[in-house]
């Protein structure tokens, strides 16, 4: 975070200081001035193949997910978020909108 009181380790999953709090692995970023953490969650098919994304926010103080949104197309990755943390800047070699 901004402020330092949290680190997300890509290998590791979230820290408070040294507490470990969860595991997580993949890549995502920090919303500007707050704690919390987007990233995207893959949808698999009955087969196992991923097929679409949903993009979900972890606020890392009251511990909660939520979606903020869903079935994009399978394939995003995160450039950054606007500094006051209302936009969402993705980088899609495909179509964004949802299926």
């Amino acid at each position: 975070t901004d402020d330092g009181m949290y680190q997300m380790y890509w290998n590791a999953g979230l820290f408070k200081g040294k507490e470990h709090l969860m595991d997580f692995q993949g890549e995502g970023l920090w919303l500007p001035n707050s704690h919390r953490y987007l990233f995207a969650r893959h949808k698999e098919n009955a087969e196992g193949h991923a097929v679409a994304m949903d993009i979900m926010a972890f606020d890392a103080d009251q511990r909660k997910t939520d979606t903020l949104i869903t079935d994009l197309s399978f394939g995003i990755s995160f450039i950054g978020a606007s500094a006051d943390g209302q936009w969402l800047y993705l980088l899609s070699s495909g179509d964004l909108q949802p299926h």
